[in-house]
């Protein structure tokens, strides 16, 4: 990790000196490459799972994988190195040495944060749990019927931003569901199993309405409950013949390639029908009438889309930047946004007041892009672009420190008052929030109060009785992991 700390601290000066395409190509060849290399650390047990550790990763992927991605494609269209991204070369170099520089910052405060994950949170998958998932199956089937979850997650009111918490929170809890199916698979036999495989399609088929970054998001938190926290003796490393890695990759790459294009056709479904939020079985339907009939025009426009998009994480920030002539910041604006739109109207009402006037705003771009001078479009967010907004480069790399700060904060608690089982939960959904590339600073804040909502549910749905026989287990049972 050292070794990582030194290569990325000589690339942001390499981009400062020379901030030219070959410094950004090779820039976000290594970047890729280190995050890449925290991830199979991970999952090897090589390196110990940390926030921070975790979260430098998910911006060197993000910045420099997509980057470089978008390079790639660039240049096999017979056009420039950084044509798509459109944006001055020596703003683009910016930019990653400000990447750069955060993921140094976080590797570094790394040593000093514990450990999320240790010997004591491998526990048996015990019946609560299976219960558990069963109760938020069910919960996000209401939600689709109802239409508080559709296509990309929660939707808000008609006529409004204001997005409805029960579909918030239980998108949020779908995202766990998959990583706890993964360790019930992994641990059972029999009968068991295959209740577990079943939940394990019923949340794949929900995960596929989510699209491609939420399958980026999902499959490493996947691998990493798998190798981690179920017990077994697997992961990516020596005990792993070669033939079982390649055939992991590959169907990794095949479950998010059909993902995507499953995604992109509900989309363009979706547009056909003109604007609002509808139901998920509606969307289907028509999707299943139109665009699904043609399935080589979605893969090409979503190829296109893909290339375009790739391009978006680099040129916000790098717009933002300006190659270090940033207008002067928001002081704090964007995260007292994020914190207005992460409190309940319920609390509002209580002092009798709304928050209609940070709704209006609504998104990072509604407020900086103004004062920025940025056209009003949706742009990609991260944690790095609501530090600069809010405090120039210090906000670039206190930002992401802090959110992590937040987090194990909020899991410390949980620590005091959830039994081992919860903590895992909130565990797993803190994972899957920090290996979200497009986010903005307000998606930390409301993550974090549907961790708390999450850590309620939990406690409730762990203390119902439990209908028939019950199974007495001794406490700290590990199991080798027996079924029904």
């Amino acid at each position: 990790m050292i070794l990582l700390i030194c290569i990325l601290g000589l690339i942001a000066g390499a981009l400062a000196l020379e901030p030219g395409a070959v410094t950004i190509t090779l820039c976000c060849v290594a970047g890729a490459c280190g995050g890449g290399w925290i991830l199979y650390g991970f999952i090897s047990r090589a390196l110990p799972v940390r926030l921070t550790w975790m979260l430098a990763s998910t911006l060197l992927i993000g910045y420099c994988g997509f980057t470089l991605f978008n390079e790639i494609f660039s240049v096999l269209a017979g056009q420039g190195v950084l044509t798509d991204i459109d944006v001055a070369t020596d703003w683009v170099a910016y930019a990653l040495m400000l990447v750069m520089l955060a993921c140094v910052v976080l590797l570094a405060a790394g040593f000093a944060e514990p450990p999320l994950i240790t010997e004591r949170h491998v526990v048996a998958m015990s019946w609560r749990q299976e219960r558990f998932l069963w109760v938020c199956m069910a919960l996000l089937a209401i939600s689709f019927l109802h239409g508080n979850v559709t296509l990309g997650g929660a939707v808000a009111e008609a006529g409004s931003n204001k997005l409805d918490i029960f579909g918030s929170v239980v998108s949020d809890v779908s995202h766990i569901v998959a990583p706890l199916v993964t360790i019930g698979i992994l641990q059972s036999s029999g009968r068991r199993r295959l209740r577990f495989v079943a939940l394990g399609l019923l949340t794949l088929l929900a995960q596929l309405t989510g699209g491609r970054r939420s399958m980026i998001t999902l499959l490493p938190v996947l691998c990493i409950a798998g190798a981690l926290l179920s017990g077994r003796q697997w992961g990516l490393n020596r005990q792993m013949s070669g033939a079982w890695k390649v055939f992991l990759g590959l169907a990794s790459v095949a479950v998010f390639v059909f993902a995507s294009v499953f995604f992109f056709g509900l989309r363009e479904a979706a547009q056909q029908m003109g604007a609002g939020s509808r139901p998920i079985g509606e969307l289907l339907e028509n999707a299943a009438a139109t665009t699904f009939r043609s399935p080589a025009e979605v893969v090409a426009e979503l190829g296109e889309n893909t290339t375009d998009r790739t391009a978006y994480e680099v040129r916000y920030l790098s717009w933002l930047g300006r190659g270090g002539n940033t207008p002067s910041p928001l002081l704090g604006q964007d995260f007292l946004l994020g914190l207005k739109m992460a409190v309940p109207d319920k609390i509002y009402s209580l002092v009798g007041a709304n928050k209609d006037a940070a709704r209006d705003i609504g998104t990072e771009e509604g407020l900086a892009n103004e004062h920025f001078g940025l056209p009003d479009s949706d742009d990609a967010n991260s944690i790095l672009t609501g530090g600069i907004i809010d405090f120039g480069l210090a906000g670039v790399l206190v930002y992401p420190l802090f959110v992590c700060f937040l987090t194990r904060l909020l899991l410390r608690l949980a620590a005091g008052v959830l039994n081992i089982e919860g903590q895992i939960v909130l565990i797993l959904s803190a994972m899957t929030a920090f290996m979200a590339v497009e986010v903005e600073v307000g998606d930390y804040l409301l993550e974090l109060r549907n961790m708390a909502i999450l850590g309620v549910v939990w406690g409730i749905v762990y203390g119902l009785p439990k209908l028939g026989a019950r199974r007495h287990e001794a406490p700290g049972y590990r199991p080798e992991f027996a079924g029904d």
